[in-house]
């Protein structure tokens, strides 16, 4: 939950930003520049640099970019963490299959 958390809190910081410029010298000026800024804000820089940075297009990412970056690893991360839940509950024998089913 709080790897939920600090992403939500980062996209939540990162969409009060103003607009930045859109030209591709100002994007080549400010790698990472943006991401980097939301980060900061975050409660776990480290842990938010180490998710985010990895991705190529946050070199670049304009608001949107970013946003989309960062929504898609939420997503990514929720089901993984789904997944295992329910792999746990089996191997134990326990819970009700109709329960874990959607």
């Amino acid at each position: 939950m709080a790897i939920l958390r600090t992403i939500i809190a980062a996209v939540c910081l990162f969409l009060t930003y103003p607009p930045f410029s859109s030209s591709a010298a100002a994007a080549a000026d400010k790698s990472y520049e943006l991401a980097t800024k939301v980060c900061k804000n975050t409660t776990d820089f480290n842990f938010c640099r180490g998710v985010v940075f990895p991705d190529p297009r946050a070199a670049d990412a304009d608001r949107v970019d970013l946003a989309y970056i960062i929504f898609n690893l939420t997503y990514i991360n929720s089901t993984s963490t789904q997944e295992y839940i329910e792999r746990e509950i089996k191997s134990i024998g326990g819970g009700d299959a109709a329960l874990l089913e959607d």
